[in-house]
């Protein structure tokens, strides 16, 4: 009995290791099997989770999603698609780290510096910084080249303080009447009577021209200067995108080329003048706002950011949903939305078809826009053309 059961495991063993090297998948290139070997034992997963936070560089998933690693070890059966190695990704990294050290390193090359500077720069934008708030002074982010005449071709890409717009008054005049108003609208959106407040919040209006860039810029102002709050402000208006330009930044590549082109995200968040608030920026205008939009990469992005930062809250502005159908799925996506009026201009019979299109479960409240009373004006700022009223 001996023998045989003996013969038994031995022949198991082959088998396993048959099973093991059998080619599945493509084949591994040394730089897969260099990020497999290294894979985080203490967790299981592909890579290394951050000890203080407990996070995974989202910016070197990203990479690895698009050279084409992530696919080769789910083929292979490596990884799950969560990036946990499977048992036999287990295995494989074992046997493979003997030989790792015999395996050339590549010299770093353009590509690898430029995915380095992408991890740090997501790391200084989604990891909390200091708890103070501050308004930053020499803002300097340098992001990867792109085609000639496409988009500005200055690296060192920062806002402009004179294009600014003066409408941003929760920015530029904090002590305001207007400012004011989103301080209360701050208020009731964090410390909700019942419930826990909302992570991600999607600012619309029935036609264009009502005010909710405006609205949602300013939103997204008041709660990033609120303690211990940081925003990601988002322009899903990717037919007429407008909120870099009033933060002062010139045409720059954005959320319909994260989209359409898996460019990394952080290559394309703009940091503001406001510490706290993130900017994903539109882009150019692309053919095909609906289905990008309605994408599951789309969907994945909120998610993502709602679940992983617990102290971020998400403000999207998006188009009027009787115009544009993507505003719809949107709305199926966060957690609240906002409807921006305007006063005297709003049709009665237009807002109850948006409320109708939108549900009213997820309709947080309206935003009533250039709302006059006998000693002051309320939101006293004309949207499109965006001059300050004269008192």
């Amino acid at each position: 009995m001996g023998k045989i059961a003996k013969a038994l495991d031995k022949y198991t063993d082959e088998r396993k290791a048959e099973i093991l090297m059998a080619p599945v998948g493509p084949p591994l290139s040394p730089a897969d099997i260099e990020v497999l070997v290294d894979y985080d034992e203490k967790t299981g997963h592909l890579l290394k989770c951050d000890p203080v936070s407990g996070q995974v560089d989202e910016s070197r998933i990203e990479e690895l999603q698009s050279n084409g690693t992530i696919l080769r070890l789910l083929q292979n059966q490596l990884i799950y698609p969560g990036g946990k190695l499977t048992a036999k990704g287990v295995e494989e990294a074992t046997r493979l780290a003997a030989l790792a050290a015999a395996l050339p390193r590549p010299i770093p090359t353009v590509e690898a510096k430029e995915a380095r500077l992408l991890r740090d720069m997501e790391t200084s934008v989604f990891k909390t910084p200091p708890a103070e708030p501050r308004f930053m002074q020499s803002p300097v982010q340098e992001i990867p080249s792109t085609p000639a005449g496409t988009f500005s071709e200055d690296l060192r890409l920062r806002w402009d303080e004179t294009k600014i717009d003066p409408n941003l008054v929760a920015l530029l005049d904090p002590q305001s009447l207007e400012a004011e108003q989103f301080k209360i609208l701050r208020t009731n959106i964090l410390f909700p009577l019942a419930g826990q407040p909302p992570r991600s919040i999607l600012l619309t209006s029935t036609v264009p021209g009502e005010g909710k860039t405006f609205a949602a810029a300013n939103l997204a102002i008041s709660i990033a200067l609120n303690i211990n709050r940081y925003v990601l402000l988002i322009d899903a208006d990717l037919r007429k995108p407008q909120l870099h330009t009033r933060f002062g930044f010139p045409s720059v590549p954005g959320l319909s080329n994260y989209l359409a082109e898996n460019r990394p995200l952080p290559s394309l968040l703009l940091h503001t003048k406001v510490d706290k608030l993130t900017l994903l920026p539109g882009g150019l205008p692309p053919e095909n706002p609906s289905e990008l939009i309605s994408s599951e990469r789309m969907a994945s992005l909120i998610t993502e950011v709602a679940q992983r930062y617990p102290d971020r809250l998400i403000v999207i502005d998006a188009p009027p949903p009787a115009m544009a159908a993507e505003t719809g799925v949107l709305a199926r996506q966060v957690d609240g939305i906002l409807v921006v009026v305007l006063y005297g201009g709003t049709r009665r019979k237009d807002l109850s078809d948006l409320i109708a299109r939108m549900g009213e479960k997820k309709i947080l409240g309206s935003i009533v826009n250039r709302v006059e009373t006998a000693s002051s004006r309320y939101y006293g700022y004309k949207y499109g053309g965006y001059k300050r009223s004269k008192q």
